[in-house]
């Protein structure tokens, strides 16, 4: 199992683990994926096995207030 505990911003229970890159990652268990078709048509998809989870920058309304200043490249 995985480390477990409320996001510190918005208090959303998040899951870290170890992404491909080896960096941790926070994640958000997702219990519900629709698919949109190109027709417009929406459509609910199977889950099946592993659970299905979306990086919690995607979701969090203060994901800015983690990010590192990026700073202005000189000439």
């Amino acid at each position: 199992m995985a480390l477990a505990r409320p996001c510190d911003a918005c208090g959303v229970m998040l899951e870290f683990h170890v992404g491909p890159n080896g960096k941790t990652l926070p994640l958000q268990r997702v219990r519900s994926v629709y698919v949109c078709n190109p027709d417009g048509t929406v459509k609910k998809a199977e889950v099946v096995g592993d659970a299905i989870f979306v990086s919690h920058f995607e979701t969090c309304f203060k994901a800015s207030s983690f990010s590192k200043p990026k700073t202005e490249e000189r000439a």
